[in-house]
């Protein structure tokens, strides 16, 4: 009986010391280049990604891409998935997000991008804004 209880007892503290465990964040990236229909880098291109994280919060990273089009968007992603008797688990990962691109003078350009793991990259081609006022 008390080889039992001292059994009971180790793995309450054992879940007690897993269940404070807390998931670690993990670094994502997404590179790429934004050109025109012609081929032309857009400069100081505004990008905006968008995901949904622990529980649908919103999360937004932001940049612009470089004098050649090029840009990188580093940002953590909390791997949350759910919480059950001996503690978090951490095995959420991010395979979406929403991609906006605008630059004076195009099109906004809107996708959601599939990621490819933890480093994925896109190439992006901006339309002339043709309306009036505009170009």
């Amino acid at each position: 009986m008390i080889k039992a209880l001292a059994l009971l007892i180790l793995i309450l503290i054992a879940n007690a010391l897993i269940a404070d465990a807390k998931c670690v964040s993990k670094e994502y990236e997404l590179r790429g280049t934004v050109a025109d229909t012609k081929e032309q880098n857009v400069q100081n291109a505004k990008i905006k990604i968008e995901w949904i994280e622990v529980k649908e919060f919103k999360k937004i990273a932001t940049g612009a891409s470089d004098k050649t089009g090029k840009f990188l968007l580093r940002f953590m992603y909390y791997p949350w998935s759910k919480t059950v008797l001996g503690g978090d688990v951490c095995d959420a990962e991010l395979t979406a997000i929403n991609l906006t691109v605008s630059a004076k003078g195009y099109e906004v350009y809107k996708s959601i991008v599939i990621l490819n793991g933890r480093q994925s990259s896109i190439n992006i081609r901006l339309h002339r804004d043709t309306r009036k006022g505009f170009r």
